[in-house]
């Protein structure tokens, strides 16, 4: 550090280059109107970013020495928070599959990190080695570094037992297709993160490049949750606020018996559903509405997503041409009601009815 400057290593610019569109997006959270509830996660989210790009700056704030009290409470409150991370990954991307805020009890996975990472954090501050005898002692950061990578572990498999039966990589809907993709990128974010932690105990990398190797991902993880948050959530849903016009509560009831009426009447009547381009964007075009005002007063009238209305209308006429045209293919039936290939006809299939197709053509034939 210069007399009256500040001098700075490539990994803290690249920390601070980070930090940057954090700031932008907690503000962005914070001043936002319309969001409610909703920006909870996202917002804690980000904090926690920060507080892991911030650690690393702490050494070089002019004002605050090295093992003062300042900075150990400062380090480890941003320590602290950067350790429920995982967890906040966690209920971020049960957000964005759900389109809503998570239930209560995802919230008690947030005991990990304060109930497992405390003590390190404590110890880290205070001790330079943690010893098990007299000949075996381990940094403490290494055993920091482990537990990150078991928090993450563990809450990585709870989310993919959580969504492991729901298959939206070949759902109609692009919203949806969206939504899973940016998902498996962040698990891929968080895998390679856990391979650089693992690289750096087992001695393969060096401290300095796994840390400028972590600072790059989690420039990379702030750039695909502000997609999630700008083109995911999308003006009007989950809570940010819409571009429809303010009307009065009478003209607003008035207007969504309309748009609803005129949605049952496209399924009904103009079998929309047997389109295979049928999507919420093309409806909600076809409407005159926001594509995601079309999707909240669907959700909740129907009690139920745009996606599995429409696949509800093309399985009960699928039952039907099953059990009357007996000379039909299963193939051209899956085409004939909407769907756009084979797979995802058997297994929506077989979610709403408990059985394969075949399997309900055979029980309920002659």
């Amino acid at each position: 550090m210069a007399e009256h400057g500040i001098t700075i290593s490539l990994l803290q610019a690249v920390e601070l280059a980070a930090l940057a569109p954090c700031l932008f997006v907690i503000a962005y959270l914070s001043l936002r109107r319309g969001m409610g509830t909703h920006r909870i996660v996202p917002l804690l989210y980000f904090l926690a970013v920060a507080a892991g790009l911030l650690v690393p700056l702490v050494a070089i704030w002019p004002d605050l020495p090295r093992g003062s009290e300042g900075d150990f409470w400062l380090r480890g409150g941003l320590t602290l928070l950067q350790s429920s991370l995982p967890a906040l990954t966690f209920l971020l991307l049960l957000q964005v599959m759900t389109r809503r805020v998570p239930k209560a009890a995802y919230w008690l996975i947030l005991a990990l990190p304060l109930f497992g990472g405390a003590p390190l954090v404590y110890a880290s501050l205070l001790l330079e080695e943690i010893c098990l005898d007299v000949r075996s002692c381990f940094r403490t950061e290494d055993f920091g570094t482990l537990y990150a990578i078991f928090a993450t572990s563990v809450i990585f498999l709870l989310l993919l037992a959580r969504f492991a039966r729901r298959n939206t990589a070949h759902s109609d809907d692009a919203q949806e297709q969206h939504q899973y993709w940016l998902m498996i990128a962040l698990i891929g974010l968080n895998l390679l993160l856990m391979g650089i932690w693992l690289a750096q105990l087992a001695g393969f990398v060096r401290l300095e490049a796994a840390g400028m190797a972590s600072s790059l991902l989690h420039l990379s993880f702030i750039y695909i949750v502000m997609t999630v948050l700008f083109r995911v959530f999308g003006p009007g849903e989950n809570g940010v606020a819409s571009r429809q016009p303010r009307r009065a509560p009478e003209q607003e009831e008035e207007r969504v018996r309309d748009v609803l009426a005129r949605f049952a009447a496209m399924l009904e009547q103009e079998h929309i559903y047997r389109e295979m381009t049928c999507s919420r964007e093309r409806v909600a075009r076809s409407l005159g509405v926001n594509e995601n005002y079309l999707s909240r007063i669907v959700n909740q009238h129907y009690g139920k997503r745009f996606t599995d209305i429409v696949n509800g209308y093309r399985i009960r006429e699928a039952q039907e041409m099953l059990k009357d045209k007996p000379e039909e293919s299963i193939t051209s039936i899956a085409f004939a009601v909407g769907f756009s290939s084979i797979p995802s006809f058997n297994r929506v299939f077989k979610e709403t009815t408990g059985e394969s197709p075949r399997s309900y053509r055979t029980k309920n034939s002659g």
